[in-house]
């Protein structure tokens, strides 16, 4: 994904029964927003994560970047993607890039929503871990954002 964003896809999916708002008590995991998955899959847009990303987060096998659909919201200054990798559908990579400061987080996440890593970077600076307080409140906001987008199609 380049700063730039080129032709950002604003692209919605239909809301269903499984992605409802979450409730108070899915604080660990988010099998609501994993449900999402196979609709991105089915009619998100083809994109791919860079390699450095992809090689950060152990996706991919060959080094290069790794094909994903995705779904991409900007809201308030932030740009929102939900990635679902094409080869690896349980598989979930959600982004949130702040426009204002460059500052990128990552969020790979299992078929049942729970957070398996988080990191973070600046501009085209090198991916760090985000530390596990920090990493799990990030992760829940950038959750919740998602359910909300999926409640509110119709």
């Amino acid at each position: 994904m380049s700063r730039g964003w080129p032709g950002i896809v604003l692209w919605a999916f239909a809301a269903t029964a499984a992605v409802a708002g979450a409730s108070a008590g899915e604080a660990v995991g988010f099998p609501r927003l994993a449900a999402m998955a196979p609709q991105v899959l089915a009619k998100g847009p083809q994109a791919s994560l860079p390699a450095h990303l992809a090689g950060v987060l152990g996706l991919g096998d060959r080094g290069g970047p790794v094909p994903v659909r995705q779904a991409v919201q900007r809201q308030a200054g932030d740009v929102h993607v939900f990635n679902v990798l094409a080869a690896e559908p349980h598989s979930v990579v959600l982004m949130r890039v702040s426009e204002a400061s460059s500052r990128t987080e990552v969020f790979l996440v299992d078929a049942q929503g729970a957070l398996l890593r988080a990191v973070g970077y600046e501009g085209g600076g090198q991916a760090r871990d985000l530390p596990p307080a920090g990493a799990a409140t990030a992760y829940e906001r950038e959750a919740r954002f998602w359910l909300q987008i999926g409640a509110r199609r119709p």
